[in-house]
């Protein structure tokens, strides 16, 4: 587990080329589906790909996470953990 903070208002940040959302994204860097929610103690359908940094690292470094809608729309900055291995890093 790993403590992160959410970054809401990224709908300026595109997906790469290619790509039509951050799910997409995730899914194709990942080799994997998501269905549940990152966040530990959640269990929600995941339905986005998040942005989000953790807590106590580079604040250069942003990574895509899946978390479902309410997650997502927790204030900037709120705490919370998510399963570190769902993290993916944007380069």
């Amino acid at each position: 587990m790993v403590n992160v903070y959410n970054l809401n208002n990224k709908e300026d940040r595109s997906p790469p080329e290619g790509y039509e959302s951050w799910r997409q994204w995730w899914i194709e860097k990942k080799h994997r589906d998501f269905y549940q929610c990152s966040r530990v103690n959640c269990g929600g359908h995941a339905a986005v790909g998040a942005h989000v940094q953790e807590q106590l690292g580079s604040k250069d470094r942003w990574y895509i996470v899946p978390l479902c809608t309410s997650c997502n729309n927790k204030p900037d900055y709120a705490i919370f953990q998510v399963k570190k291995f769902d993290l993916e890093p944007i380069d």
